[in-house]
């Protein structure tokens, strides 16, 4: 199963949990954008609940970070699972997206 929920919690922070793929990805990023709009002025995006992420989930993260962007906001990804990490830093994306 592909499932992937999206949590804001109180202090909005969202919060990303399940599976970041191909098949999920789209579905999270209608989802997301009405969410990320109403978060002022810093977004913060929780990934430690991500069970598998490939290069689509990398992909998430850089429209996010255009969002936030285009909104003149802030955005702040935590707790990236390792598979993320690896996967920006061979694109060379993590410098983009703030990441290490």
């Amino acid at each position: 199963m592909n499932a992937v929920e999206l949590i804001i919690t109180e202090d909005n922070v969202v919060q990303i949990q399940g599976e970041l793929n191909f098949y999920s990805v789209r579905n999270l990023w209608e989802r997301s954008r009405l969410a990320l709009i109403k978060i002022t002025p810093k977004i913060r995006i929780d990934l430690s609940n991500v069970t598998h992420c490939d290069s689509a989930g990398l992909a998430l993260l850089t429209e996010w970070q255009r969002l936030a962007n285009k909104m003149n906001r802030k955005i702040v990804f935590e707790n990236l699972p390792q598979q993320l990490l690896n996967i920006a830093n061979v694109s060379r994306l993590n410098t983009i997206l703030n990441i290490q």
